[in-house]
């Protein structure tokens, strides 16, 4: 296949523009030439390597979607937690001679407990995986060739595309399935994909968060922040509760690989307790230190008797957003383990 073989085939089954093709054949075009000299010949390799970057895609049955993201989940690493019980089970069962191995292959320390950087410990014939990464990303969404209005939404992003920034609050373009038997009137739940790609089409047109909740999630909505714990209590049994809270926001320095950390006010709380919210690893905070009315849509947690909230997203009034360059944490605190997602 040629170039124009390729584009036809990709731009007629995936949610990309034709503008991002040309900069991905054009840079495969640049590496694909240090290896081959003829000019016809690296066009032709450079367009078949293009297209194997989007023959999952092109394969899917999926349906065309177009939509906006609202929020997402953090990462999560499910590989890593199957991974410590699987070789705790392996330690557990092990022979004596065998746990010196283990130990000297640095599976685990003296006291049998899993070390993280192992890559090569097979269980069985069974290869532990080193990650099986996921995250949860909600959307206003519809089925482009289906009448009707925009839906929320539900997808599980897995594999490599876990780790992918994503275009909150624009309007996207995206391949999908829906999943029937997991649907309601309320929410359709997409399957989950390990190729699903959002396209941006049009970066101006931004959807306001706060009309968002207002008009699909008002029955999240929490009014004061001292309302908040005994709304957990009373939700805690459900995995999927969401609230949705507003306050002044103070942005907290954390070191890096930590998931940001911001605190949130209201008025109500005691002066000195104000709520931790955490936010995912990629969410660029961009808005000022101190700005109010800042919306958190996220999951409550319960720590050592402390109330935290696990943020799937936050945002901030339009005039205090900083336009240019989102806001760099840079300062160290001691590293917490105040992450949890139960």
């Amino acid at each position: 296949m040629n170039k124009e073989q390729v584009f036809e085939r990709i731009l007629g089954r995936c949610s990309v523009e034709k503008e991002v093709l040309e900069k991905e054949f054009n840079e495969l075009l640049v590496k694909t030439k240090e290896k081959i000299s003829d000019e016809t010949n690296a066009q032709q390799a450079a367009a078949l390597r293009l297209y194997t970057l989007y023959k999952q895609q092109i394969a899917s049955p999926a349906k065309k979607y177009e939509g906006y993201i609202l929020f997402a989940t953090d990462t999560s690493d499910f590989g890593a937690a199957k991974k410590y019980a699987e070789i705790k089970k392996a330690w557990d069962n092990a022979a004596d001679d065998y746990k010196e191995e283990m130990i000297a292959q640095g599976i685990v320390d003296s006291e049998g407990n899993p070390l993280w950087k192992t890559t090569n410990f097979k269980n069985g014939q069974k290869i532990i995986p080193e990650e099986n990464l996921a995250r949860t990303v909600f959307l206003l969404a519809k089925d482009k060739e289906e009448p009707g209005e925009l839906k929320l939404s539900t997808l599980v992003l897995r594999g490599e595309k876990a780790k992918e920034k994503l275009p909150r609050l624009v309007k996207v373009d995206f391949r999908a399935n829906p999943n029937k038997d997991k649907s309601t009137e309320e929410m359709t739940v997409l399957n989950q994909s390990v190729v699903t790609k959002f396209t941006p089409t049009s970066p101006e047109d931004r959807i306001d968060p706060k009309e968002v909740a207002m008009k699909y999630l008002g029955k999240h909505i929490i009014n004061t922040l001292a309302e908040l714990r005994a709304w957990h209590d009373a939700n805690e049994n459900d995995f999927n509760r969401l609230c949705i809270i507003k306050g002044m926001a103070s942005i907290k320095p954390t070191k890096p690989g930590i998931s940001q950390l911001i605190e949130i006010e209201d008025g109500t709380l005691p002066i000195d307790v104000p709520l931790p919210v955490w936010c995912p690893r990629d969410y660029e905070i961009d808005f000022e230190d101190g700005a109010p009315d800042v919306i958190v849509i996220g999951k409550t947690n319960v720590r050592d008797d402390k109330l935290m909230v696990n943020a799937y997203g936050v945002y901030a009034p339009e005039e205090w957003r900083v336009k240019d360059s989102p806001k760099e944490i840079t300062e160290e605190t001691e590293e917490e383990d105040n992450e949890f997602d139960g």
